[in-house]
């Protein structure tokens, strides 16, 4: 299932924030993929990747866990 977040619920999902509903964190917890990577860096150059459709050229296997193509 593909989710579309409005800008607070990411930013409470991401900061496990009580204000979030148990519902949505489930769901969020069962389909988001990209938080596989906690690390804000890496989660811009998937995103990056996938907009500008070219590969990442990394030796970090992280990168693996998504839908882009690591090159190293």
């Amino acid at each position: 299932m593909k989710l579309l977040l409005d800008t607070h619920t990411f930013l409470w999902f991401i900061n496990g924030s009580p204000q979030l509903s148990a519902d949505a964190k489930n769901l969020l917890e069962s389909e988001v993929d990209l938080l596989l990577n906690r690390d804000p860096f890496d989660r811009l150059l998937v995103a990056q990747a996938i907009v500008e459709k070219v590969s990442i050229v990394s030796v970090d296997v992280v990168f693996d866990s998504y839908t882009v193509n690591r090159i190293w």
